[in-house]
């Protein structure tokens, strides 16, 4: 009984983002098909120019194969019966809710002073902080899906420059099917003094997050940009399927610092966390990307990390 219990506290009792939101949410279940992309076209004010993107996306998932040549047993995905859209409705009880659990006042004048944040709670984005400042000295640092709608021109210019949706299955999943997500454009000649971060919440049951970050950094640029990540407790698995894009361009710095925290299920197996993720930069001339990755929790971590020299 006294080694139960200490495995138990491995297991549940020390990851404290184990709390669950009882909200009121707008959830989209469907296959993954062509209604499916209409659905969340149409839900969220899509561009034309991204529907093809999702489209042609999904023209390529009957060619391309899941890897064979990995060494662990991996699930049989369901992905006709997956939550892929969850939004918040009106709860104003909710961003008081998230701060409790998470210990953190996101207005600290502390805090303020040296991060700018965006929370993600499943599939939008719920919070930011800072952004008339960063607005000022020229940084773009939104929501993607407020990137499409206020700069379209530019996350055509750059979506999928670095990760095609032809690059692997994973990546080609969440170029069908990604929600929300993180874009930061620095112009020419800024040193950020501010810690950009993105905070990503999977909260809903039976829910698939696959969110996309874009970063371009434009010459004699320097940027601080962290991300951390955490999943409620359940006894059905969760799916997170991201890509994060990073431009460097000539004689620029970026620090990378993903900090993912997911649950890694009990110690029967139940429930946890399966992350397969796509990471990718590329790097100008004499330009510099310090990418230190932490990862933690989660049943499998499955990652495509790699830095093009494109100089």
């Amino acid at each position: 009984m006294i080694k139960l219990k200490k495995i138990l506290n491995i297991y549940n009792l020390n990851y404290k983002y184990q709390y669950k939101n009882k909200i009121n949410l707008y959830l989209i279940r469907n296959g993954l098909n062509k209604k499916l992309i209409k659905h969340l076209s149409t839900n969220i004010f899509l561009y034309i120019f991204i529907y093809k993107f999702k489209k042609y996306s999904l023209k390529i998932l009957n060619i391309i194969k899941f890897p064979d040549w990995n060494f662990f047993d991996c699930p049989n995905i369901n992905y006709d019966n997956i939550i892929y859209y969850s939004s918040v409705l009106k709860d104003s009880n909710l961003i008081t809710y998230l701060k409790n659990n998470l210990n953190i006042n996101f207005l600290d004048s502390i805090l303020i002073k040296t991060n700018s944040i965006d929370v993600i709670f499943d599939s939008i984005s719920i919070l930011q902080t800072t952004q008339y400042f960063l607005k000022k000295i020229g940084i773009i640092f939104l929501p993607l899906f407020n990137i499409i709608l206020r700069y379209p021109l530019l996350i055509k210019r750059y979506l999928g420059t670095v990760i095609s949706y032809k690059d692997n299955f994973f990546a080609n999943i969440n170029s069908i099917i990604f929600s929300e997500g993180s874009f930061c454009y620095i112009p020419k000649y800024i040193k950020c003094n501010f810690n950009l971060s993105t905070y990503f919440k999977t909260n809903s049951y039976d829910f698939a997050q696959f969110e996309r970050t874009l970063l371009i950094v434009n010459e004699h640029s320097y940027i601080v940009y962290l991300e951390g990540c955490t999943a409620s407790m359940y006894k059905e698995s969760h799916l997170h399927v991201a890509i994060v894009e990073i431009i460097v361009k000539n004689y620029s710095y970026v620090k990378y610092y993903p900090l993912p925290n997911w649950y890694r299920g009990d110690y029967l197996g139940n429930g946890g966390l399966y992350n397969f993720t796509t990471k990718r930069g590329m790097c100008f001339n004499f330009s510099k990307l310090d990418w230190i990755q932490i990862e933690l929790g989660s049943i499998i971590t499955w990652k495509y990390p790699s830095t093009i020299l494109k100089g």
